[in-house]
């Protein structure tokens, strides 16, 4: 699994979060990327995104790839952003009404749905 590392820390290098249509492209079979999970090189966020367990810098990479359309809001942004210290229990996303997404267990996030 020298090579896989190798491979991985390649991809890690231009994302911590990568999808399964992704991971075929570079050459990685269902079988492989099972693999990979068993031994810790990947952890499932969920269904066909994984994460890079190589080079990963935070949750909220991870996060706004289960919620690529969201916009981190109330006080999930300040506390990224460095304005308050107060550690939100869940991260806080604004999306369309229109948007249909499954949410994993974990990392705890929480939808505010909005017209548009």
């Amino acid at each position: 699994m020298k090579k896989t590392n190798s491979s991985l820390e390649n991809l890690s290098k231009e994302k911590s979060v990568i999808t399964t249509k992704e991971l075929m492209e570079n050459g990685y079979s269902h079988y492989f990327i099972k693999k990979m999970q068993q031994e810790g090189y990947l952890s499932k966020i969920k269904r066909g995104i994984y994460a890079i367990n190589c080079n990963i810098e935070s949750q909220y990479s991870e996060i706004k790839a289960i919620v690529p359309k969201g916009i981190l809001c109330l006080l999930s942004a300040a506390h990224i952003h460095e304005l308050t210290t107060f550690i939100p229990k869940n991260y806080q996303f604004a999306i369309s009404n229109k948007s249909k997404i499954v949410l994993p267990n974990y990392p705890p996030i929480k939808l505010y749905y909005w017209i548009g």
